[in-house]
């Protein structure tokens, strides 16, 4: 999974934060593996506390987890910034 083109490229993407913060090397992918951990981290939690109820089985945490590693799979470079700066601008000010 990690092999593809997209996610070699997710890994070289950083923000923009070491511009403000100089020690910052928090890169797209240092991000996704932190989702990743987080995101099977509260599968477990919601298992331990509803998972027989809801029917959480492994192939359900594991989808999960792996939600949380490829959550930014599709950003381009800056993305966030073009959603904030950018599309404002040409969409007459819109909150987007």
């Amino acid at each position: 999974m990690l092999q593809t083109s997209r996610s070699k490229t997710t890994c070289r993407d950083r923000s923009l934060a070491y511009l403000v913060y100089p020690g910052a090397v928090h890169s797209r992918f240092e991000h996704s593996l932190g989702v990743y951990w987080l995101a099977g981290a509260a599968i477990r939690t919601i298992k331990a506390f509803q998972g027989s109820e809801l029917h959480i089985d492994r192939g359900d945490i594991q989808t999960v987890k792996l939600a949380g590693l490829l959550h930014d799979i599709g950003h381009g470079p800056f993305s966030h910034m073009f959603e904030r700066e950018f599309l404002p601008r040409v969409l007459n000010g819109s909150n987007w």
